[in-house]
């Protein structure tokens, strides 16, 4: 078994990625549209070829270096870089991983930062414009594209200051318009009512790109009124380096 808060997992997606190269977890492929391409080049990659994580470049009609990613976590091996383990560690040391996490439910608050590369690129008011964004259409069936599928959204609540992170789909629909799907019982449905209650709108942040821990996070139902950043500190081995940005 691993000892849980004394590990240290790679810090971000790129070391991230990093990793599951070296491991022999990724497939690189150039040239796919995303309206009917990628969405399709994903599902029968899952289906018929071993299943490795894609990152699609040089996406027709979009600038150099705007990349898409999909099946990040749907292998051992890859979960396992994302935690700080070995590639190779077994499904069993895996699940003992989790047990060990989940019994000793670590925690480390985030860290406040003054700057980092999240603020490399900034585009404000005026200047939004989601659809410069490569945004596959994933399914047949579905509406549109989806900015946000293994996504994280954050939101505060208006009464206790509690940050709530969940997995929601995000639809694009103008540059800056998108819509989140959230399910009745939700957390985030909650904490919105609650603005909505006092005529408020909701605050709210996508976050695309994140480390694959926080993806996770996202989708364990941690109990309302705990602060998922700290959990997230907890399987990462240290705290979440956070920005103070402005109101």
């Amino acid at each position: 078994g691993s000892e849980v808060g004394v590990h240290m997992a790679n810090k971000d997606l790129r070391n991230w990625i990093e990793g599951i190269e070296a491991a022999g977890e990724l497939h690189k492929i150039s040239g796919a549209e995303p309206t009917e391409e990628i969405g399709g080049i994903v599902d029968i990659v899952q289906r018929k070829m071993g299943n490795p994580a894609l990152i699609f470049d040089e996406v027709p009609g979009y600038a150099k270096g705007f990349r898409v990613m999909a099946n990040l976590l749907t292998s051992v091996p890859r979960i396992n870089v994302a935690l700080g383990l070995p590639p190779d560690a077994s499904e069993m040391d895996l699940v003992h991983w989790w047990r060990d996490y989940m019994r000793a439910a670590p925690t480390f608050e985030p860290t406040e930062v003054n700057g980092g590369p999240l603020l490399d690129n900034v585009r404000e008011g005026k200047q939004v414009d989601i659809t410069t964004i490569p945004t596959p259409t994933w399914h047949e069936n579905d509406g549109g594209p989806f900015i946000g599928t293994g996504c994280m959204v954050v939101m505060k609540d208006p009464d206790t200051g509690w940050i709530n992170c969940g997995t929601y789909r995000v639809q694009s629909h103008e540059p800056d318009v998108a819509s989140v799907m959230m399910s009745p019982g939700k957390h985030g449905g909650f904490i919105m009512e609650k603005y909505h209650a006092r005529g408020e709108a909701c605050p709210i942040a996508v976050v695309v790109g994140m480390h694959p821990a926080m993806l996770m996070i996202g989708g364990l139902e941690i109990a309302y009124g705990k602060n998922e950043y700290d959990a997230i500190g907890g399987i990462l081995g240290e705290g979440v380096e956070v920005i103070n940005m402005p109101k």
